[in-house]
């Protein structure tokens, strides 16, 4: 029997360090140093308390979001009964 052979790719969506600048009402330049946005525990996804960092409390949006797509090979072919 033949066999089809089809790629799907998975998108994850990863959000990295905070670069929200905390000093640029002074017209400097500060950063806090979070490293990862870290959704707080015990909330609803989607809520607005979800959307907050557990680590800096700035908002999803100051952090980087990185896009990283997953390839995922699926294979569909017949299934052969033996008795």
């Amino acid at each position: 029997m033949a066999t089809d052979n089809a790629l799907k790719v998975e998108m994850l969506v990863m959000y990295k360090e905070c670069i929200h600048n905390h000093a640029a009402s002074n017209r400097g330049f500060l950063l806090d140093g979070c490293g990862l946005f870290e959704g707080p525990s015990g909330t609803t996804t989607g809520s607005r308390e979800a959307m907050l960092c557990a680590v800096c409390g700035c908002h999803r949006n100051f952090h980087q979001r990185v896009v990283v797509e997953i390839p995922q090979h699926h294979r569909s072919s017949s299934i052969r009964h033996q008795q």
